[in-house]
């Protein structure tokens, strides 16, 4: 690939540039951290390059996690030649690592690549055609995207920009995570100049007389966004020191002038104040804005507005995003509000009862975080709304600032009924449904999760705060708690978390039993498949799963056994994906990934396993399966035993016991009359008490309970 200068700073690609190119003189360098989650689709995207780097150099800088053990595993796959591999003894930071992998290059030109993040196919491609194209260029960066927005194809025409020393410290608009520059730039700056972050590395070389250029082009994609909607003041402040440090360095090498030096510092200061006030102490509105929603409240309560025009109100209501006075029919139709973390939870959990009670006549709303499924929310005639909080969030400034956006979705929408998912809606919703007067509440549990697996002292502390913050979100009046199995409504009663008026018992979310149905039984000649099905966490016994099935290989048994499913990166038990390919490598399990199709996947199956340790509500894979006829090896876990009758339609075996995993499963192999005999029964069960209109009933028998008089009198037209 080479450009075709146009003038004005565009290039134009010359044709031919799909066609495979030479190995390119570049040395990448990625320095990583605990990043076993991350590093091998880091990788992938490096030696999927379509002009390959000659040599890729990973510095390790301290992890204590299975960084380490992963890495050695990929030095196999890619070789010890491309993929130098060093480790630091103790945590230096990123500086550090880059440093330490700098000295030990060998190219002339150096790109530099983190760990959570990944390159687009012709990064390059594209870059060293460019530095290739003007040598007196020293350093190249490029705009940056999130996997969702970046391009999978580059456009024919490209535009850079060059940085100036007063752009740099003024302007300051770089957001690249990675550079390519010429290895022998170091002879510019003092001895002893070490990389510290990458304003540090764009400053010293603009101020040492070098240049430097932007690509307007997206070809990395940033995994881990450095800061969420609530604003991190901490990470703020991080950020802004660094550019402190790097203007306080580019001084002291007298690079710069002292006047530059104490203007540029105060604006790098002013800079930090914007920033923290724009993002961890947001301005709730504008003043116009709060004039408008005053003035709505008055015309709202007096109902006289012979003294405003009808001209005059519909732009107040635009601008302040108020709701306009509803019409007569508007009022006699109930609001229902579903508050989910994510977007494709909702679908899989809670679509089928949403379509339903909008049929019924009930306006669906549906709040959730931003995501890629939003689309086939609002596909269905919901209206969908954006939530700020986060399900993995950790940070106590974005929960503060969730909390008071939901606060503030509550008040503006006025729903009749609120159905709040999962921890975080539950526990949040509840206390804003209180400021915000909402007058009815259903909080469904879906299972304990995580924080209520056996731990250490911390965890048994956050046990007891959750369950303070469940026993304080109880004490609505017209409130409702939707358990899915007997174990965790007992659980609350016991602990008096909720009242037992209060509690009810829903098993499971429902199976659509038209759409899972059971097929054409397997055969004694075929090779019989085993699907375990679920998110790629640890507590799920994917590990139990992989050791079953090299057991049961190792005696000769004609049988396959499948992954399905993505690891959950927001889990601390997410199953690193470079373990799940080595797995798959190794031929012990096949991990098919995501899978869109789940009753096809179901119907190539002959056994479906979940040796799961978690605390479930009941596992959607487990009544999907026993739907499709399909016997089920399951553990003995709250959740489990509702779906899975031992001797009737499956095995329950031990949590974390390997051999009796592998024993249950080799029994029902080995039996095809078993397996028949417990598809049906499991068919039976399924159709009996866990059918989506049987779940659906249930809840509808809760929601009137709640809404009395307000329950749609018929369906909506």
């Amino acid at each position: 690939m080479s450009f075709r200068e146009a003038g004005n700073g565009v290039f134009f690609l010359e044709p031919g540039f799909t066609e495979p190119e030479k190995i390119a003189p570049v040395s990448v360098i990625i320095p990583c951290y605990r990043a076993a989650t991350t590093i091998a689709r880091a990788l992938a995207s490096v030696a999927a390059q379509r002009r390959r780097p000659c040599e890729v150099i990973v510095v390790d800088d301290g992890s204590d996690d299975d960084t380490l053990e992963i890495l050695s595993q990929l030095v196999k796959e890619y070789g010890p030649h491309w993929l130098k591999v060093f480790s630091l003894k103790k945590n230096r930071g990123p500086a550090t690592a880059r440093n330490y992998g700098w000295e030990r290059a060998t190219q002339p030109l150096i790109a530099f690549l983190d760990a959570d993040d990944a390159w687009h196919p012709d990064k390059l491609v594209v870059q060293c055609a460019f530095m290739e194209k003007h040598p007196e260029i020293t350093l190249c960066g490029h705009r940056c995207s999130t996997p969702e927005t970046l391009a999978p194809r580059i456009p024919l025409q490209v535009r850079f920009f060059e940085c100036t020393l007063i752009g740099l410290l003024y302007s300051n608009s770089l957001k690249t995570q990675s550079v390519m520059l010429r290895r022998g730039i170091t002879s510019r700056f003092p001895e002893g100049w070490r990389y510290a972050e990458d304003y540090n590395l764009w400053l010293s070389v603009v101020g040492a007389g070098g240049r430097a250029a932007v690509l307007d082009l997206a070809l990395t994609a940033m995994h881990k966004p450095a800061f969420g909607a609530g604003g991190l003041s901490a990470a703020l402040w991080c950020m802004e020191r660094g550019e402190l440090d790097s203007l306080l360095a580019v001084w002291r090498q007298r690079q710069i002038p002292f006047s530059i030096f104490v203007g540029a510092m105060v604006w790098s200061l002013l800079k930090f104040i914007r920033r923290l006030w724009l993002t961890g102490c947001r301005r709730r509105t504008e003043v116009k804005e709060y004039c408008a929603k005053i003035l709505g409240k008055f015309v709202g309560k007096s109902g006289d507005c012979s003294g405003l025009q009808p001209s005059a109100l519909c732009p107040l209501s635009l601008k302040t995003g108020m709701p306009s006075r509803p019409s007569s029919l508007e009022r006699m139709q109930p609001t229902i509000l579903f508050l989910v973390t994510d977007d494709w939870f909702f679908l899989i959990h809670r679509k089928a009862l949403a379509v339903a009670a909008q049929e019924v006549g009930f306006k669906v709303l549906v709040a959730t975080a931003p995501g890629p499924r939003v689309a086939e929310i609002e596909a269905l005639g919901f209206t969908h709304f954006p939530l700020k909080m986060r399900r993995a969030s950790r940070n106590m400034l974005r929960e503060v600032a969730g909390f008071f956006d939901l606060v503030k979705l509550y008040k503006r929408l006025r729903p009749d009924i609120v159905h709040q998912v999962s921890i975080k809606p539950i526990i949040y919703g509840s206390l804003a449904a209180r400021l915000a007067w909402v007058p009815a509440v259903v909080n469904a549990v879906t299972g304990l999760g995580f924080v209520f697996i056996a731990g250490g002292r911390r965890k048994k502390y956050l046990k007891k705060i959750i369950e303070t913050a469940y026993r304080l979100a109880g004490k609505h009046s017209a409130i409702r708690f939707l358990f899915e199995n007997p174990d965790d409504r007992q659980h609350f009663l016991a602990r008096k978390i909720v009242k037992p008026e209060k509690a009810v018992l829903i098993l499971g979310s429902g199976v659509a039993v038209e759409r899972f149905r059971p097929k054409t039984q397997d055969r004694d000649s075929e090779v019989l498949v085993v699907l375990l099905a679920a998110r790629m966490l640890w507590h799920k016994g994917i590990k139990e799963f992989v050791e079953a099935a090299r057991i049961l290989r190792k005696k000769g048994l004609r049988a396959e056994f499948w992954l399905a499913g993505m690891p959950d990166l927001s889990n601390p038990a997410a199953v690193p994906v470079s373990r799940l390919l080595f797995w798959h490598r190794q031929g012990d399990v096949r991990w098919l990934g995501f899978q869109k199709d789940m009753p096809a996947l179901y119907q190539q199956a002959a056994i479906v396993c979940l040796p799961t340790r978690y605390r479930e509500g009941i596992p959607v894979t487990l009544l999907e399966a026993a739907a499709c006829g399909k016997p089920l090896v399951a553990t003995d876990m709250p959740g489990c035993r509702e779906i899975v009758k031992a001797g009737e339609n499956g095995f329950l075996v031990k949590p974390g016991a390997v051999d009796e995993l592998a024993a249950a499963l080799e029994r029902l192999l080995l039996d095809a009359r078993m397996r028949q005999d417990f598809g049906l029964s499991g068919r039976r069960l399924v159709e009996k008490q866990f059918s989506d209109k049987k779940v659906i009933d249930d809840t509808f028998a809760v929601y009137r309970d709640l809404l009395g008089d307000k329950w749609p009198s018929q369906k909506k037209s």
